[in-house]
């Protein structure tokens, strides 16, 4: 039997282009080389780790964002608004009322429900003074509360000062 020519053998029957001798050498050459390349350059081969370790270097700590003057402000405010959880810490001001009633002379001992409703209402009333002599300081044309606008809210409230 006649022996076929090299390009119908190349040609099998999954092929779609015919393929000639010199190309099929030069991919079976490039699939070896692609073979090698990936053998020298494992990464976990010693050599490799070795040549890590030697280019390791510190990270890098990146430099804080900084965000233009009144942003976190801003931020804080919205924060604070959709929070109904309280602002001082239960243990202060828990230790705060104790110390208060021991001064008063007389030994009371509270109860959990009683300070949490004590601390609510406390913070509810800071809170208003704060945003009255927030008004008052808008009012004279500032941004910043002073002192003088909270002793303002309290003589008009007639609260005693303490």
């Amino acid at each position: 039997m006649p022996r076929k020519p090299a390009s119908s053998r190349l040609n099998r029957p999954g092929r779609r282009y015919p393929v000639s001798r010199q190309e099929y050498q030069d991919r079976k050459k490039n699939k070896e080389k692609r073979k090698e390349d990936a053998r020298n350059n494992n990464p976990n081969t010693p050599k490799m780790i070795a040549s890590k370790m030697l280019d390791w270097k510190p990270p890098t700590r990146q430099s804080p964002k900084f965000f233009r003057p009144g942003t976190v402000a801003l931020r804080e405010i919205r924060y604070y608004q959709k929070t109904t959880n309280l602002l001082i810490p239960k243990k202060s001001f828990d230790d705060l009322a104790k110390e208060i009633s021991q001064e008063s002379g007389s030994s009371f001992r509270f109860g959990k429900d009683v300070l949490t409703a004590l601390q609510t209402s406390a913070e509810d009333f800071l809170t208003n003074i704060l945003r009255l002599a927030n008004l008052v300081a808008i009012r004279q044309k500032r941004v910043t509360i002073t002192p003088e606008d909270i002793k303002v809210v309290m003589e008009l409230l007639d609260i005693q000062q303490i």
